[in-house]
Order: C-alpha cells, then sequence, then structure tokens
C-alpha cells in the first residue's frame, strides 16, 4: 500500500510541477508544495541510512533558520523544498527517454561494433570510451551496463574495463542536459543551454583526448586477453545514426529554448515523456511502450528515492542559508579569493567539493549550495567559467568518492573496491583533468 501512495505521489507531484509551470495559481503552488513534503516524508522512511541522515540534518537545519534566523513562515519553509523541484522531476522522467533507444537496433550495432574490435586494446578501449560518451547523455548509469554486458565473458583486465567507463561515462557529465550536474550547474547560475553546449562539447571531447592518451601510455593495454574479432561491419553508418540522433535531440532542445523561453529544465522533462510516446506512435510499439512504462512506475518507490531526499532536502537548506546573514559571509570569502585569482576560486572549489564527496556528501548538496552564495558578477566571473570550475568538481569528484553512484556501480561489476577503482586506477586521469581543466578554466577567464 505505501510503495504504491509513494509512487503516486511522486507522479503526482511531476504533473504538479508541469501545471504549475505554466499557472500562476498560488492554490496549485501551494497545493505542490504539501505533496512535495508529503513525498519527502514518504521517501525518508524508505532511504538507506547514510541518505536519511543526511536528509534529515539538512531538513531540519533548513527548518531552523528558516523559522528562527529569517523569520519566515511554515508555508515559506515548505516551499523552499521547491527550489530543487526541477532537477528532481529530470531525474525522476530522464530514464523514459531509453525506452526508443534500448529497443531499437541501435544497440544490436553497437554490440557488434564492439565485438570486432576485440581483436586490438587500443581499438577496443576507444571503442568503449567513444560508445559511452555517446550513449550515456540519455541512458546514464544504464550505458555502462549495457556495454559491460558485452565484453564481461572476455576476461579483460578490471583496471582496463574501470578506465575506459570512467573516461566515457564522465563525458556526459559536463555538457549533457540530461544529467543533474549540467541541469544544476545552469539552472543556478542563470545560463541558457544554448550559450553553454559548445563548451561542454569542447570540454567532453578534452576528456575522452586525455583518458586514450594516458591509456596509450600505460601498460595495461599490453596485458589483454583479447578473443577473436566477429566479422567486420562499417562503423561509418553507426557513428552516423548516433549523432544523428544526438544532433537532432539537442538542436531540438537548443531551438525549444530559444524559441519558447522556458527553462531548459522543463523542456528536457517534458521531451523525456513526450519523445517515447511520439517513437510509440510512430513505429506503432505500444505495447512495448506501456510494458516499459509499468516497469518504471514500479521502479519509482526505490529508483529515485535517494534523489528525492538528497534533492528536496538540500533545497530547503541552501534557500534558507541563502536568505539568511550566513550567505553573506561566504560570499565574501569567495570575493577575497578572487581579487587574488579566480583560478585560486577554481581549484578551492574543486577540492572542497571532492573532499566533501569522499566523505559521503554528495555534489547534490555542495554544488547548489556553494551556487547560490556565489555571485558570478561578484567575483568578475563570466557565468560559463564558473559553470566549467562546478562541472569540473562534479565529474571529478564522483571518479575520487567511494560512495557516489556510478563509482559504486563500476567497482561491482569488475569486482574491485571503489577506493582501488577511483584513485588506484583512476587517478592520474583525474590529476591531469584537474590540471587540464584549470588551463581550461583561465582560456575562458582571462582569454
Amino acid at each position: 500500500m505505501i510503495p504504491m501512495v509513494k509512487r503516486s505521489s511522486i507522479i503526482i507531484m511531476c504533473l504538479l510541477y508541469f501545471i504549475a509551470s505554466f499557472s500562476q495559481s498560488t492554490f496549485i503552488y501551494s497545493v505542490l508544495s504539501i505533496v512535495i513534503l508529503l513525498t519527502f516524508f514518504l521517501s525518508i522512511v524508505h532511504a538507506n541510512k547514510k541518505t536519511m541522515i543526511m536528509g534529515s540534518v539538512l531538513f531540519v537545519a533548513g527548518t531552523v533558520i528558516n523559522l528562527t534566523v529569517n523569520q519566515g513562515t511554515v508555508m515559506a519553509t515548505i516551499e523552499g523544498m521547491q527550489q530543487n523541484l526541477p532537477l528532481v522531476v529530470l531525474m525522476t522522467l530522464a530514464p523514459l527517454l531509453a525506452i526508443p533507444i534500448t529497443n531499437s537496433s541501435l544497440m544490436g550495432s553497437i554490440q557488434q561494433i564492439l565485438k570486432q574490435m576485440m581483436d586490438s586494446p587500443n581499438k577496443l578501449f576507444a571503442g568503449l570510451a567513444s560508445f559511452l560518451a555517446a550513449i550515456t547523455p540519455v541512458l546514464s548509469v544504464g550505458s555502462v551496463k549495457l556495454l559491460h554486458d558485452i565484453v564481461r565473458e572476455n576476461k579483460f583486465s578490471s583496471a582496463f574495463l574501470a578506465r575506459a567507463y570512467f573516461v566515457g561515462f564522465s563525458t556526459a557529465m559536463v555538457w549533457s542536459p540530461y544529467f543533474g550536474s549540467v541541469a544544476l550547474t545552469l539552472y543556478y547560475l542563470n545560463i541558457p543551454f544554448g550559450d553553454y553546449i559548445l563548451i561542454g562539447l569542447v570540454l567532453a571531447f578534452l576528456q575522452l583526448g586525455v583518458g586514450m592518451l594516458l591509456f596509450l601510455s600505460s601498460k595495461d593495454k599490453e596485458t589483454q586477453k583479447l578473443s577473436s574479432p566477429s566479422a567486420k561491419m562499417s562503423v561509418f553508418p553507426l557513428v552516423s545514426k548516433v549523432i544523428i540522433l544526438l544532433g537532432s535531440l539537442i538542436g531540438m532542445l537548443v531551438v525549444l529554448e530559444s524559441i519558447t523561453g522556458l527553462p531548459m529544465l522543463l523542456l528536457v522533462s517534458l521531451t523525456s515523456i513526450i519523445i517515447p510516446i511520439l517513437w510509440s506512435l510512430g513505429t506503432n510499439s505500444w505495447r512495448v511502450f506501456f510494458y516499459e512504462g509499468k516497469a518504471f512506475f514500479n521502479k519509482l518507490d526505490y529508483g529515485v528515492n535517494t534523489e528525492i531526499v538528497l534533492f528536496l532536502s538540500a533545497g530547503l537548506f541552501g534557500s534558507a542559508l541563502a536568505a539568511s546573514p550566513f550567505s553573506v559571509y561566504i560570499s565574501n570569502a569567495f570575493q577575497a579569493l578572487s581579487s587574488i585569482s579566480f583560478l585560486l576560486v577554481g581549484v578551492i572549489v574543486v577540492l572542497f567539493v571532492s573532499l566533501m564527496a569522499f566523505v559521503g556528501i554528495h555534489q547534490i548538496i555542495t554544488v547548489p549550495l556553494l551556487a547560490m552564495q556565489v555571485s558570478p558578477e561578484a567575483l568578475g566571473a563570466d557565468p560559463i567559467s564558473l559553470a566549467v570550475v562546478f562541472l569540473l568538481a562534479w565529474f571529478l569528484s564522483s571518479i575520487l568518492s567511494p560512495f557516489n553512484a556510478i563509482t559504486i556501480f563500476i567497482s561491482q561489476a569488475v569486482h574491485k573496491d571503489t577506493i582501488t577503482v577511483g584513485f588506484k586506477w583512476n587517478g592520474s586521469y583525474v590529476a591531469v583533468m584537474f590540471v587540464v581543466g584549470m588551463v581550461f578554466v583561465a582560456l575562458l577567464h582571462y582569454g
């Protein structure tokens, strides 16, 4: 009974978010706040211990600050939970976009291409990283699972797979509007996705280049147990199909953002629903759509539990802190650092977010907290430069954190602990990308 109520409350919350986005009704706004609060409590009681503690601390601290320091009302405090609601809706609905992709011929073609690359470690590493970079923007962690199922029987070294997986996966974290890192950062810094997309893609290609160069210089490529390649097929048609698919999707979002003026987070969430519906209509795949949709609904009571608890509680805490006198001290501290060097701000942000992530405090909490207190104008910086700093901090800390979802998933896939996977096997990639990323920020800021 409770799981059904929780799943229903999540769907109602998403529906009310869409209605409120196109309506100025204060009644809808108030009802939405109450549904958010109900969804939060239904989620936190079923969260794991760490998430429950973190969410409770943020919720209580935000409530106390708002009621005592800010002299706010109870209703205003509850409404503070809407701060991160667009991100919650995005994380909830984005998996729907995988329905037309995973049920198309694209996945079969990727399997064939990767199998024919298995006679060369260099080609396979490049293939794994590149295909992950191409499909992760919409499939998220599911992309790693899909590719691991293809290569798992070939007895490749765990280090080889962990490096390829992280390099490919991490590229999406700096440019895809379907990833919380990008959506959240652009949302808080008020940057149109169309203004950022080219910068994000350049950074993603830098990540791929650095990852491949580090692999070419390593000895791991000499230790792979390779299988006989399958029958050759042309890579060009598949690459063209992926580029056209992603290009069409992103291009549509950029055009819609420009024409409608609607927030990118709202557009991304809407397209996550509309595209699968149009696909099922155009291909007469309603049966598949309803089957996948039912599976999606049944996973809601645990699939986005952590995101709901952390995003909503962090939104409440961040909004309360932003309205309090404490935000002035944080802002003044960053302005003082910026007066010395904006790069110093970048280094401090990356190190702080990484340290917090390593001890278990997710980027969902730290990045919004910093973004809400730090104004690009006050730092004398272009918003895009600051956005790149936050995204560098997000993706680098994701690799190093033993508590991050993707790190845990890859560690389980290759049967090694998270410290080995993050620090030992990908530490050089993190270190080099930190330096390359800071140079990139410097070019953006001072160029």
